[in-house]
């Protein structure tokens, strides 16, 4: 497996037009994004819906 990237390459290479690297930015942080929402929400299914919003929505920020 290769080294991680560190999380302050991600954006730039990102923007380089590198279809990896918001990909290795949810794998980096899927489990703390998870962590949130299923503390602030009821259910688990209202959690991976609002962790999907998140991803969907941080995805044309990130751009």
């Amino acid at each position: 497996m290769p080294d991680p990237v560190p999380d302050r390459d991600l954006p730039r290479r990102h923007l380089d037009d590198d279809p990896d690297a918001f990909t290795e930015v949810v794998r980096v942080h899927r489990h703390r994004l998870w962590a949130v929402a299923v503390s602030m929400l009821l259910g688990r299914e209202d959690a991976a819906d609002a962790v999907q919003e998140a991803m969907l929505s941080a995805y044309p920020s990130a751009q």
